[in-house]
């Protein structure tokens, strides 16, 4: 039996591979995705809550500078609003 290399690559499509940064957060069933060009900046003082993650502001996010989080689970237990915004302020201060 004779094999016949000629002409086997002919037929194939060049193909070119093409990648994408992407920042993906997510925390529980939660998420958020950006692509290359997006940015999300968050003033001092306020924060982003993704079901258990926490971004404290200050801070701006891209694809190149993933974000300083904290885990929101030990902030369910304080008795109210202005407890868990304490809290945070004071995070925010030690970042």
């Amino acid at each position: 039996m004779d094999l016949n290399n000629e002409n086997k690559h002919q037929q194939l499509t060049p193909q070119i591979r093409k990648q994408m940064k992407e920042l993906r957060l997510s925390s529980g069933d939660a998420s958020m995705s950006m692509g290359p060009r997006a940015s999300v900046s968050i003033e001092s003082g306020a924060s982003i809550q993704i079901e258990g993650m926490v971004i404290l502001g200050g801070q701006t996010l891209d694809v190149s500078r993933p974000p300083t989080t904290i885990d929101a689970a030990p902030l369910a237990s304080l008795r109210g609003a202005a407890d868990a915004q304490l809290v945070r302020q004071l995070l925010e201060f030690c970042y």
